[in-house]
């Protein structure tokens, strides 16, 4: 008999296959895996939970699917995870083991800080929390920024570049930013990835088919040479009046020198919060098509809140009901006070958003801005309005 716990904590299978190829002598061998919900989907707990979920479903044979068991205890979709009522459907043993006092508690106290929110959702209430929860954006806002262009419009346009290389058996990438006329911004990218990372294929990705669309270069070798990268800027600039490059300095000083010693000007970008948080504000600006912090003009109220709609579209339910538009909105508290107004004031108006049947799907950050002299304090929220169906 082998047992596994906590294989959400499992990237790989290499201890599985290890074991599984010593107990397969056994006349009865019995494997056991036990765990929560985590965060590595594409790891052997995403496998497992696909397997016995069709053999729930009845979609394996009937030879495979007898001889497994599978208990799967977690939220249906759709529950709130804050409907404490909800809870036991994925702790079984609440009332024995677990006490609903006490994860309440643990509740009330994670709900407010989006990493441990997503935390308790995910190991209290075994439901997958990806990144959307504490997303820089929202996939419906990335959604909305897809486009394309022809590259032959870009010809002779101004851009601005960028790379970061990589250390070890991992990719390279730089790119290309260039200002359209009408306010968008659009981003010419490309990476390099070594062959034997490829051959690994650990993050199942379609390498192949980025390569032949030419968005990656799959290059011979354990690492990538810093000529590549070198070369693909040269034969950028004699298309585009490439501007200037950005670099993180770590590992970058022989790729400055060949770029200056071809007469490209180079700039540092180091990564932390001096040189990141502003432009990082920009680009979710653009992405939202909205202002994320801007004081009211002049300056001349010492603290507010803004709440603005950012995504409204018509969404699908259950197919017996009718479909109802759907609201992503933001809302941001600003103060000038060094006394916590800000953070007061957000969550009296996270409690009456509550009230009112919205759905507060991320806090955070809580920071100050240096440029403004304003506390932010912001949250994305949701709602879906019911329609009544004619009869």
């Amino acid at each position: 008999m082998a047992i596994f716990d906590e294989i959400h904590e499992y990237r790989d299978f290499k201890l599985i296959n290890i074991i599984k190829r010593k107990v397969v002598k056994r006349a009865q061998p019995l494997i056991i895996y036990i765990t929560t919900m985590g965060n590595v989907i594409d790891g052997p707990l995403a496998y497992f939970y696909d397997l016995f979920t069709d053999a729930m479903q009845d979609k394996l044979t009937a030879e495979v699917a007898d001889r497994m068991f599978a208990y799967i205890a977690e939220l249906d979709e759709g529950d709130d995870p804050d409907d404490y009522t909800k809870w036991i459907k994925a702790n079984p043993s609440l009332g024995t083991l677990l006490h609903l006092n006490d994860l309440r508690e643990q509740w009330e106290r994670a709900k407010k800080i989006p990493a441990e929110r997503a935390d308790f959702i995910c190991k209290q209430l075994n439901v997958t929390v990806n990144t959307d929860d504490m997303a820089f954006i929202q996939p419906e806002a990335l959604r909305r920024n897809v486009g394309t262009i022809d590259e032959d419009a870009l010809l002779g346009r101004r851009c601005y570049g960028g790379f970061d290389l990589s250390s070890r058996e991992d990719f390279t990438a730089a790119a290309l930013e260039f200002p359209l006329d009408d306010g968008r911004v659009y981003v010419l990218l490309h990476s390099w990835v070594p062959r034997r990372k490829v051959e690994l294929d650990q993050e199942k990705i379609d390498y192949y088919g980025l390569a032949m669309r030419g968005y990656l270069t799959i290059v011979e070798g354990e690492y990538i040479q810093q000529e590549d990268v070198y070369e693909w800027f040269v034969a950028q600039s004699k298309k585009y009046e490439l501007m200037t490059i950005g670099y993180d300095p770590a590992n970058a000083t022989r790729l400055r020198q060949m770029l200056e010693n071809k007469g490209f000007d180079c700039a540092v970008v180091r990564q932390g919060p001096l040189t990141l948080n502003d432009p990082m504000k920009d680009i979710k600006e653009l992405l939202l098509g909205v202002p994320v912090s801007k004081p009211p003009a002049g300056g001349q109220h010492e603290t507010y809140i803004t709440f603005n709609e950012v995504l409204g579209e018509y969404e699908a339910h259950a197919s017996n009901q009718a479909r109802r538009p759907y609201h992503m909105v933001q809302l941001h508290v600003f103060s000038k006070r060094d006394n916590g107004t800000h953070r007061a004031l957000f969550f009296r108006a996270i409690d009456a958003l509550r009230a009112a049947g919205v759905r507060v799907r991320s806090y955070g950050p809580d920071d100050y801005e240096t440029t403004t002299g304003y506390h932010h304090i912001a949250a994305t929220c949701e709602w879906v309005e019911k329609i009544n169906q004619e009869v």
